[in-house]
């Protein structure tokens, strides 16, 4: 269940700004931070692990740590330390921590972040004090944004590879030999004076241990070197005088070792059905399937308002962080990490190393993060001095309450923590529902025709009919001139002929006679068939101009209802509000389409008159 909730509260981390200790004490958080230092019951039952390097197995009074410091949490030596007492050192103190984009963060002392003071940081209304969100930010759009069908499964995506991730595990090597370095499961059982002994044994249940780092008794894992997987052999051992068990301190030992298998690299299992049902469907019945995993996130509120935010931060101009949100971001990195020290009385350097952490490392993974909290932070309140009209009301307050605390009455939080951070927090709350129900969340990326897309599509179609009827209509008249041409050629030999006769009037014979009548035949036949072909040429224009026009029109027509049927279903992701957008897409469709059937008709009765010209010509 852990692995589930870690990951689902990773993939919210970005989602929602988070009250890390408003409800955190007496939570079970205080048992995540015993764990992590080591309070509870004593685990004496394995009389080899005098001291565990990893703090796996400590007595009740302390924890060894990788550091080979001793975390107290309870009474030691008589003396004993108030629950919450803070430490009086800060090994990272004055350190300065520098990321791109965002001012210098210098580290404070250990009760700075003890003790915030949240009423230093926000006024009244939770604004920062004495700053001007609009002087750092260029409102562009918060009303009208989408988050594609891509941008969602990249997120599931990541989401699920981590998911994956987290049930990593090394590969188990059923061959090879043991060498210093390496991390093995064994099984053994020891004998003090030929006889077992409590604690001794590991019952064939397996242990692993990592040869150079894990701590047994001296000589005890070095023996182990050299032997192979599957092998079972005897080492030789003395318990040191001062050993925690006074019934084993100094005496020999000897212990039948048997090498289970060595840990080679780390496989990541894939996502299949049998992955979900072996480690996801105990934790979480309705997730069967590996698409019932993949159906969750995507589906998930908090991946939902993850991308809400991200497309908010970049449609929205962000100047300049002023230094005072920026520490804040980042002081609400550190404080859970602080307040986990303060309850069990240590530094917070000391907490961090038992994470195997830095502050440095830790606040270089957070960097990106810290800086979306503060521009996050920046734009709402932006948003909301721009707009002057939104109003926190009590039931939104105690609605805040009722989620957080447990109550409506959140008069206590107020007193300890101040008005101004609650007010932040449901300031958020309440400018992030109104932008994401003014957000097209899921939009597919390839919609079809926007509007823009479609008007632009219209006049260049509609300019193509008619260059098309324009072309072939001067294709018409050049034949028309061709021949009207030749049968002016023809008359001219007849007037040629004629003149011919009159300048030998008396010499005129049949056979000249003969020849003036062809030419006048040759001039008609040249005529008839000049006019066939310019009528033959037209009605040939007119005809593919039509089609041409017919050809645009169903092209336009299909496009226009893929893109209607594209607006039909993106109206249903629409947020409320948006309806208006849609129908607006629709309307330019259809007006587009007549605009398009009107100019093909236009066209086809200019080439028609063309026809009726170069017929009658």
């Amino acid at each position: 269940m852990k692995k589930i909730i870690a990951l689902i509260l990773a993939a919210l981390l970005l989602a929602a700004l988070v009250i890390p200790v408003l409800a955190e004490e007496g939570s079970a958080a205080d048992t995540e931070a015993a764990a992590v230092v080591g309070v509870g019951e004593a685990d004496d039952e394995d009389g080899l692990d005098a001291e565990k390097a990893e703090g796996e197995d400590a007595g009740a009074e302390g924890e060894v740590l990788t550091t080979g410091e001793v975390v107290t949490t309870g009474e030691e030596d008589g003396e004993s330390e108030e629950e919450g007492e803070s430490p009086t050192a800060n090994m990272y103190e004055g350190t300065v921590i520098s990321a791109e984009g965002a001012p210098d963060y210098v580290v404070k002392s250990d009760d700075y972040y003890m003790n915030y003071d949240f009423g230093s940081v926000f006024d009244e209304n939770g604004h920062f004090k004495d700053i001007s969100a609009l002087e750092y930010v260029e409102l562009k759009n918060y009303e009208n944004l989408s988050v594609p069908e891509s941008a969602i499964d990249a997120k599931v995506d990541e989401q699920i590879k981590g998911l994956l991730e987290s049930y990593a595990a090394p590969e188990h090597l059923t061959e090879g030999t043991v060498k210093d370095g390496d991390t093995l499961n064994i099984d053994y059982v020891g004998y003090v004076d030929g006889e077992t002994f409590e604690g001794g044994s590991t019952d064939g249940a397996g242990t692993t241990v990592t040869i150079g780092v894990t701590s047994y008794i001296e000589g005890f894992l070095e023996q182990v070197v050299g032997h192979s997987v599957g092998e079972t052999f005897d080492i030789d051992v003395t318990f040191p005088d001062d050993y925690s068990n006074e019934e084993l301190a100094g005496k020999p030992a000897t212990f039948t070792v048997t090498v289970n298998y060595i840990e080679g690299e780390k496989v990541t299992p894939e996502l299949t059905d049998e992955f979900v049902a072996e480690n996801i469907t105990a934790q979480a019945e309705d997730i069967k399937t590996a698409q019932d995993l993949i159906d969750y996130f995507k589906e998930n509120e908090g991946i939902k308002q993850e991308l809400i935010i991200e497309q908010l931060i970049a449609n929205n101009g962000v100047r300049e962080i002023p230094e005072a949100a920026y520490n804040f971001a980042v002081d609400l990195a550190i404080i859970p990490y602080a307040s986990y020290a303060k309850q069990y009385g240590v530094d917070l350097g000391s907490l961090l190393s038992v994470y195997g952490i830095s502050l440095e490392e830790m606040l270089a993974d957070y960097a990106e993060d810290n800086l979306k909290v503060a521009k996050r932070m920046l734009i709402v309140q932006a948003i909301d001095e721009s707009r002057g009209d939104i109003s926190i009301t009590e039931d939104d307050m105690k609605a805040f309450a009722t989620e957080n605390f447990g109550s409506e009455d959140y008069s206590e939080a107020a007193d300890t923590y101040g008005i101004g951070l609650l007010k932040m927090y449901v300031l958020q709350d309440v400018v992030m529902d109104h932008v994401a129900e003014h957000t097209a969340y899921g939009v597919p990326d390839n919609s079809g025709f926007g509007t823009k897309s479609i008007i632009i599509t219209a006049c260049v179609l509609g300019g193509a009919v008619l260059v098309i009827a324009l072309i072939l209509i001067i294709k018409g008249a050049t034949k028309k001139k061709e021949g009207i041409g030749a049968a002016d050629a023809a008359v001219n030999g007849a007037d040629e002929a004629g003149a011919d006769e009159s300048e030998t009037s008396g010499m005129i014979d049949v056979g000249e006679l003969l020849g003036v009548e062809k030419a006048e035949d040759a001039a008609e036949e040249a005529a008839e068939e000049t006019s066939e072909e310019v009528e033959d040429a037209a009605e040939e224009a007119v005809e593919e101009t039509a089609k041409k026009a017919e050809e645009t029109v169903a092209l336009f027509e299909s496009g226009a209802e893929g893109a209607a049927e594209s607006a039909d279903e993106t109206v249903a992701l629409f947020a409320p509000g948006s309806a208006e957008a849609a129908e607006t897409v629709e309307d330019t469709v259809e007006d587009s389409a007549e605009t398009v059937e009107e100019t093909a008709e236009d066209a086809v009765e200019a080439a028609e008159d063309a026809v009726e010209e170069t017929t009658e010509e």
